[in-house]
């Protein structure tokens, strides 16, 4: 089964959604290139000017997967959204940005307009 049909076969089940879809296709045995877009992984990405601000989560992950490197394996993907995460939690906070701390504020366009 291709990966786009999978998570939306799983996306089916009850309390399912894109997040734990993609969760099981890439950091399963299946090991498909698919990105867990959580809250803290989104905000960032839409603080970076990646995703659009109001973009809901399929947007949100249609347009970050677009951007995707086509070499990445879906390990690259798992770890992507780690740091990204951490990134999210320890910096790029919903009320409180850190940007002058932040290791990913050259790559942000809120970041760098923050820091001029």
């Amino acid at each position: 089964m291709e990966t786009d049909a999978a998570m939306a076969w799983l996306e089916q089940l009850p309390g399912v959604g894109r997040k734990i879809a993609a969760g099981v296709v890439n950091a399963s045995t299946l090991d498909r290139k698919a990105l867990v877009l959580d809250s803290h992984h989104r905000r960032v990405l839409q603080r970076m000017g990646l995703v659009p601000q109001k973009a809901d989560t399929a947007r949100a992950y249609a347009a970050i997967m677009s951007a995707m490197p086509s070499e990445w394996s879906a390990a690259d993907y798992d770890e992507h959204h780690l740091l990204m995460k951490e990134i999210g939690r320890a910096f790029c906070r919903p009320a409180s940005m850190a940007c002058g701390e932040c290791p990913a504020q050259a790559l942000c366009g809120t970041g760098r307009a923050r820091a001029g």
